[in-house]
């Protein structure tokens, strides 16, 4: 077993501060060499015979197990240590502290996303790299050089090629062991999608065309298979973050919605900059994250929010659940 420091040393002149989700003060005017060595050491890690060495250590022993009883030393797997996951880990592990003894990523979860352009391709190179990979894409559409200004996944080599295996492509690249499935698909029915899909743990619907027709179609295979959907879209002067939809009761809500809006005849918008998707898809990656591994964390369940993505003002709430 290895551990590792779960926080920040502060040093003082006669004190230290181990801040993490809670915080130590440590008085060591007169140990304070040996106990700055200890802290250093745990930084970088000890395996499971020198912490019981250090936990029987008259100067730092009590500190140690106060440390563990505060969640600020962590079981540790070393098997993330200089991948490209090992930044995501550190922060699963800071998130999970206290929460959970053996803390690792859910390699099983599988997440599929509808339209692999501006928002779902984002979505899903943040969910690889937030430890996610387990993914569904579905897309028919191919990559254009328009697209390269926002759809981060993609580079010019991948202009023509479908956007599903492009994408799928590339983020094996950055994690050779992810399990990722394509579908060449284009979304007209429900029923399309209950024909050609395997069950899942959550939707990612990020398609713009036909806008609302593709989000009934979308919401309905949901509700029909009782699976968590997610939305969101960028405009030119708002981000349409949500809803993340989690319960049956707010599916047939928010299809009631649509249903209602449905003879609207829009179309996706042309301009756009890297940063409003950006913010749009960060806000989304996280509240995910937060679904599957921190549901009280979560912004916002059965929710949309429209908000200004340059002041970051909600301007309209919708709730779906009531």
């Amino acid at each position: 077993m290895y551990y590792r420091l779960n926080g920040t040393i502060i040093y003082l002149s006669e004190n230290i501060i181990v801040y993490g989700h809670k915080s130590l003060s440590i008085k060591a005017r007169v140990n304070f060499s040996e106990i700055k060595h200890f802290l250093e050491q745990i930084k970088e890690g000890l395996n499971a015979d020198k912490i019981d060495v250090y936990v029987n250590c008259s100067i730092v022993g009590n500190i140690v197990k106060k440390m563990f009883e505060m969640s600020l030393i962590i079981p540790y797997k070393l098997a993330y240590l200089n991948t490209p996951l090992e930044r995501s880990y550190d922060f699963l592990c800071h998130h999970l502290s206290g929460k959970q003894t053996d803390i690792d990523f859910n390699h099983n979860i599988n997440i599929t996303i509808f339209g692999c352009g501006g928002v779902g391709a984002n979505i899903a190179l943040n969910l690889l790299v937030m430890g996610f990979s387990n993914f569904t894409f579905v897309d028919y559409d191919t990559v254009e050089a328009s697209n390269l200004n926002r759809q981060f996944p993609f580079v010019p080599e991948d202009i023509g090629k479908n956007k599903a295996q492009a994408l799928k492509d590339n983020l094996l690249k950055r994690n050779p062991s992810a399990k990722i499935m394509c579908l060449n698909l284009f979304i007209n029915s429900t029923q399309i999608l209950i024909d050609n899909l395997s069950t899942s743990d959550l939707i990612v619907s990020a398609i713009d065309s036909p806008p609302i027709k593709s989000a009934i179609y979308s919401t309905e295979y949901a509700l029909e298979k009782n699976i968590p959907i997610i939305f969101g879209a960028a405009g030119y002067d708002t981000i349409k973050v949500g809803p993340l939809l989690k319960s049956k009761g707010a599916m047939k809500n928010y299809l009631s919605y649509l249903n209602s809006v449905s003879i609207i005849n829009a179309t996706p918008i042309r301009g756009s900059i890297p940063s409003t998707n950006s913010l749009l898809t960060s806000i989304l990656s996280n509240e995910i994250f937060n679904l599957f591994y921190d549901e009280k964390k979560m912004l916002f369940p059965n929710k949309k929010l429209i908000m200004n993505h340059f002041s970051l003002e909600i301007v309209e709430e919708n709730d779906y659940e009531n």
